[in-house]
Order: C-alpha cells, then sequence, then structure tokens
C-alpha cells in the first residue's frame, strides 16, 4: 500500500507531505484546488511523463517520494522484476523522482538510481489509477478487452498469444528480407566471396603477426645480439679477468679463512653458489650466441608475410582476431544469401507450424473470453443494480476479427483477423433502460452512467486484482447524491483487499472515508499554494456540510452531514464491508530515498 506522499515543488505545491490510511481515503476540495495536481504528482513517481512544466515558478527543481510497504505476497509477486533490474526486494519500497526546471529527470528506487522505465514497470504491481480519462477509455473496446482478460484470469494465455504473434511476424519480416531485391543480394555475395577468398588465401593464425614481429626484430637485430652476447660471455667466464674467476680466487681465500673463522662458514656458502651460477650463466649466453644468425632470406620473407596481414587488418580488422571473425561473419551472411530460397522454404514451414499453434492458443483464448464473458456481464448487472441502475441490461460481447485486411488466421474453417491480442474483438453492449435495445455503451452512455459502469467493473475485478492502492480520480462525476451513498459503499467494498484513494465532489462518498483530506488553495507572499488538511472528525463534518449545502455552513447543513455519518457508522457496522483494522503504516521519515 502507499504509506506516505512527499511532493516539493510540484505544480503550484511548495510542500508537502500526506500519511495515508491503509483503507479509504478521501480528497475532497474545491474545483481548482489543486485536488488533481496530487494525482499528476502520483503518476510522476510513478513513471509518468515528466516536463519542466511541472517545476514549480522560481525553483529548480520538482521531488515527489512515495513510500509503499509491501506484504509478503506483494513482494514475492514483484521480486522478478526487482531481480531483473538489480534491487533489492524488500517490505519497504521507496519511489523518488526528480525534475528540473531545465527538463532532465531523475528516478530512485530506495536511493539507487534506475531508469524511469522500471519505475513504470514498478508501477504496474503497485497503483492502479483510475482517472477522469478511464471514463473515455473503459469506451474503447481494446480496453474492455482487456479488461475482460482481467476477469477471466486469462493474463498468461494472452501472453502466450502474443508471444507466439510476435514470432509469426518476426519469421515473416524474415521470409520478406530474403526475397527483397534479389539483385542486391547478389552483388553483395559477389563482394563477400571476394572477401572471404582473400582473408583464405592468406590463411592468418591467432597473434601470427605477433610472433612474426618478434622474430624480425631478432633477425634485423642478429649481429647486434651476437657482439651483445659475446661481450658478456667472455666478462662472464672467457676473459682472463673474468668474473668467474674473481669468484673462484674469492672462493678460495674465503675457504682458507673460514679454518681460521668459522663464523664466515655461510659467506663461503654463498660464493660457492654464485660460482655454480655464473658457470650455468655463461654456458647460457654462449649457447644463445652460437644460436644467433643473420639470415636475409628470412628477413624478407618475414616482411612480406607481415605486409600481408597489415594489408588484411587495414581491411577487415585491427587484429588478425577480428580478420578472422569478419571471414566467419562473412562466410554465415553469404551462407545465408547463398541458400536463402532454402532458408525462405524452411522459414515457410516454421511459420505454417507457429500459426498452427497461434491458431490454437488463440481459439483456446476466444474460449475463455466467450466462457466470461456472460457472467461477467451478469455481475456488471448486479452492480448496476446496486448503483440504482436496477432495470439495466449488460451484455459483454465477444465477436470474431473480419479477416478481409492485415494479418489472418485461419481457424476452425475461418479466415479472421489477428493480432498480438488474439482473433477477438469485445464490446460493451448496454441497455438503461427498459424498452431499448442493447447498443455500444460509448454510444448511450451518459457521464453518470460510464462513471456508475466503471466503478461496477471495478468492484467486480478486484477480486482478480492484486494491485494494493487503487486510486480514483472524480469517479464519480456525474452522480448524484441519490446514486453517491452506493458508490460509497461500493468503494469502501474494495478497502477490504485494497487501499482506497478517491477524490471526489460528494458528501455521501466522503463520508464513508477510514481518513478525509480537504484540498484547498491559498496565497502567501503573493504566490499560490495548494493545502491539504487531514480532518479531524469536528472539521470533517464542517466539509461535508459545506459539500452538501455550499457556503457559508449553516445548521441545517451541519445536522444533514452529521446524520450522513451516523448514517455510513451504522452500514460499517451492520454491512458488508469489513470493518477489520489495518496494521498503521510506517513513516517515510524513517528512511531516505
Amino acid at each position: 500500500m502507499l504509506a506516505e506522499l512527499q511532493i516539493a515543488d510540484f505544480a503550484i505545491i511548495t510542500h508537502l507531505t500526506l500519511q495515508l490510511n491503509p483503507r479509504f481515503n478521501a480528497f475532497t476540495g474545491e474545483t481548482g484546488a489543486g485536488k488533481s495536481i496530487i494525482i499528476d504528482a502520483l503518476g510522476i513517481v510513478l513513471g509518468g511523463r515528466a516536463s519542466p512544466e511541472l517545476v514549480r515558478t522560481g525553483s529548480s527543481t520538482a521531488r515527489v517520494q512515495a513510500l509503499f510497504q509491501l506484504d509478503a505476497a506483494a513482494v514475492t509477486r514483484m521480486t522478478p522484476a526487482f531481480e531483473r533490474h538489480g534491487v533489492e526486494p524488500a517490505d519497504d519500497l521507496i519511489l523518488t523522482r526528480e525534475i528540473t526546471s531545465a527538463g532532465r529527470s531523475a528516478a530512485r528506487i530506495n536511493g539507487t538510481l534506475v531508469p524511469v522505465a522500471v519505475l513504470r514497470e514498478l508501477a504496474e504491481g503497485l497503483v492502479d489509477i483510475t482517472g477522469q480519462s478511464e471514463h473515455l477509455s473503459l469506451l474503447r473496446p481494446v480496453a474492455q478487452l482487456a479488461m475482460l482478460d482481467q476477469y477471466a484470469r486469462a493474463g498468461a494465455l494472452r501472453a502466450d498469444v502474443a508471444a507466439r504473434y510476435a514470432e509469426a511476424r518476426r519469421i515473416e519480416e524474415q521470409i520478406a528480407s530474403l526475397v527483397h531485391d534479389r539483385q542486391e543480394a547478389e552483388l553483395m555475395a559477389d563482394t563477400l566471396r571476394y572477401q572471404i577468398e582473400e582473408i583464405e588465401a592468406a590463411a592468418p593464425q591467432p597473434a601470427e603477426d605477433e610472433e612474426l614481429g618478434q622474430r624480425r626484430t631478432l633477425l634485423a637485430n642478429a649481429e647486434k645480439l651476437s657482439t651483445l652476447a659475446e661481450t658478456a660471455y667472455q666478462a662472464l667466464y672467457g676473459a682472463a679477468d673474468s668474473a668467474l674467476d674473481g669468484l673462484r680466487t674469492a672462493e678460495s681465500a674465503v675457504d682458507e679463512l673460514a679454518r681460521y673463522d668459522a663464523s664466515v662458514g655461510s659467506d663461503l656458502e654463498v660464493l660457492r653458489e654464485a660460482v655454480v651460477n655464473t658457470e650455468e650463466l655463461s654456458l647460457s649466453v654462449r649457447r644463445y650466441r652460437d644460436t644467433v644468425e643473420y639470415d636475409p632470406a628470412e628477413l624478407g620473407q618475414i616482411e612480406d608475410r607481415l605486409d600481408q596481414l597489415n594489408r588484411l587488418k587495414r581491411k577487415y580488422g585491427a587484429t588478425i582476431d577480428e580478420v578472422m571473425a569478419f571471414a566467419h561473419t562473412a562466410s554465415e551472411e553469404l551462407e545465408g544469401l547463398t541458400h536463402s530460397e532454402e532458408r525462405a522454404e524452411n522459414l515457410r514451414a516454421r511459420l505454417d507450424a507457429v500459426r498452427s499453434v497461434l491458431a490454437e492458443r488463440a481459439l483456446e483464448l476466444s474460449r475463455a473470453r466467450t466462457g466470461a464473458a456472460a457472467e461477467l456481464g451478469h455481475r456488471i448487472e448486479q452492480m448496476l443494480a446496486d448503483l440504482l441502475m436496477a432495470r439495466a441490461r449488460v451484455e459483454v460481447r465477444v465477436e470474431r476479427r473480419m479477416g478481409e485486411s492485415g494479418a489472418t488466421l485461419e481457424v476452425e474453417g475461418e479466415t479472421v483477423g489477428v493480432d498480438a491480442t488474439g482473433i477477438d474483438r469485445v464490446e460493451i453492449m448496454l441497455s438503461p433502460n427498459p424498452g431499448e435495445p442493447l447498443k455500444p455503451m460509448a454510444r448511450i452512455a451518459s457521464g453518470g452512467e460510464t462513471a456508475r459502469i466503471l466503478l461496477a467493473v471495478r468492484s467486480v475485478l478486484s477480486a482478480a486484482d492484486q494491485t494494493p492502492t487503487l486510486v480514483f480520480d472524480e469517479v464519480d462525476v456525474g452522480v448524484g447524491g441519490r446514486s453517491g451513498q452506493v458508490v460509497g459503499e461500493k468503494l469502501f467494498g474494495l478497502t477490504g483487499s485494497h487501499q482506497v484513494l478517491a477524490i471526489t465532489h460528494l458528501a455521501q462518498v466522503a463520508a464513508f472515508a477510514d481518513a478525509h483530506y480537504r484540498i484547498s488553495k491559498a496565497v502567501e507572499d503573493d504566490r499560490t499554494i495548494t493545502r491539504v488538511d487531514e480532518l479531524q472528525p469536528e472539521d470533517r463534518q464542517i466539509e461535508l456540510a459545506a459539500m452538501l449545502g455550499g457556503l457559508p455552513v449553516g445548521e441545517k447543513s451541519l445536522q444533514s452531514a452529521g446524520e450522513l455519518v451516523g448514517r455510513v457508522h451504522t452500514w460499517k457496522q451492520n454491512g458488508t464491508g469489513t470493518t477489520e483494522p489495518k496494521p498503521a503504516p510506517r513513516r517515510l521519515a524513517r528512511r531516505t530515498g
């Protein structure tokens, strides 16, 4: 759940800290007070699109930070996402987003910098925001299709269909690439053959140029090497006053000295070892001297070979290994060009196999949707009845896509259209009043009806939805006071398995909240700021009275607000909503992000 939200220098918010209730949180206030800014800030910290215009005028950086506290099941469910991005799984999760006035953006998880895309991925498992735009998205068949799949618990099957569809598209693209522009492919093949033949004719070996370079250095400096070796040999052994003669003289003297003074015995051992080592060294230097020879023919051959290898490196790579890798890659490309038709046939066979499995899985997904559609429509009707649309009829219609254009698939002897979502199109059909035919909801639902349908859908899907925090931004738009009581009941009912945040204009909804926040605007130092105050019981009754009767608040409005609070309290005690308290959230101040 979302335990705390901190906002600084964001739009008209200077500094704001919200410590949220684990159950139902309601936000109320006058139009334009900044209620939607809080939702925008939450969207930003969850990876939404950032803009420098969001930075408060006069500030260099806007900052939004959110503390989420996850139960063990949520941590387990989200651990794969954590591990993919190198984030240590934890039950306390701090997300931070900073936006500069220059347009730069930074994202952090528990203080570690991450790409913004990581926040977006995690957000899918943390928060579901139902904004005012959801009223429109619910009208789109693509959103209705996703809703049905969620209800049918067909997410894994849909993902499998999407993966097989993507594989089929990749194979189709490979086939198209193979048959495209044969002449250009032949020209490329000629070039590759020449390059491969040139490299194969030279037959370079790994590190050959380095070994030849070393041999060339020895041959080019043979005379100097021989002279130096001879000088060293004479100094060690050959000359009349060689180092070995001197060491033997010293050995003899110290040997005699040790007869009189045993303490120099260790020195004698050192001298004897030095004599032996010098003898071995002189023999080694002599052998090296005898092997040094000047061979102009070999030197010329090495020079020619190095020139050949260097020409290859100038054309095909900085090192012999890169030249050999180039030849290997070129051979593979040539193989692909030479046998393109054969490969195309193999790919076509593979495509047939993939499309066959895709058809099976898409049909299985279609049947799962058809099986769940009737039940979903019935349950939405039941929810709408609770929301004072008792005589509305709902049908979740599942139809096969027509196969005249785009990608197609043969399913049960019929050519149908297919995409990553499968072979179906889904549309919610609605008849809000008796005697009216079922029509697409997008064509006939009023704003209030759409809001109630959206809430009904969310209520139906909540059991299958594992997202811990649900946010509703004026989901009750267009809903009157008589329906507000039921909207409040439905939102409160979601708190059995979710934390709920709702921006509302209805006192009947706000009265169900476990925590009530009033959002208002004020002017300080000639600057407009947004304030958020958590209301205590007395202030809350005044706010509800204002929502019921307007300002100034009168006695009748206060009395009505009191009666409303009493009715809600009674409903909570006797209604269907659970009243077991959830543990109090920890606070963001205990950690820094």
